[in-house]
């Protein structure tokens, strides 16, 4: 008896992908509805049932509400500068070939960004679920349209 098969893959389109971490999860998968490397569990929407890309993150408990809410956005100067290096790139072609060169040095990633790799780097290998933890320089950089 002869048998041919292919290994079985889930479609693309159909994996999740954790908004914290940036994995790639199977429909199913063993720690049920969360990710499978940060432990992240995952929002659906009521109304497509897909993920929402929502990253959870606490503040100092010592702070009030209101401290919190006049912090953030107090300090765009990261979003700005950024905004103000819109060609992070450079683009040339020659004939049939097209050449995309990416600039490293001028992606700069956000302090919240930041936190989040930080945690996430900290917590592999962990049972429990971490969320990020914000210092107060952080959540002066917050876009408040972005919360």
């Amino acid at each position: 008896m002869l048998s041919r098969s292919k290994p079985f893959r889930d479609n693309e389109e159909l994996s999740n992908v954790c908004p914290r971490c940036m994995s790639s999860n199977s429909i199913i998968n063993q720690t049920g509805n969360s990710c499978s490397a940060c432990n992240y569990p995952f929002i659906k929407s009521s109304i497509s049932f897909e993920n929402l890309p929502l990253v959870e993150f606490r503040v100092d408990p010592s702070l009030s509400k209101d401290q919190v809410l006049s912090m953030i956005g107090t300090n765009l100067e990261d979003h700005k500068k950024n905004k103000s290096n819109k060609q992070n790139y450079e683009e040339s072609g020659w004939e049939e070939e097209n050449k995309l060169t990416l600039d490293e040095k001028n992606i700069t990633q956000s302090k919240f960004m930041k936190k989040v790799i930080e945690t996430c780097q900290y917590q592999m290998n962990k049972d429990k679920y971490i969320s990020v933890e914000l210092d107060n320089e952080t959540l002066r950089t917050l876009i408040p349209e972005d919360l």
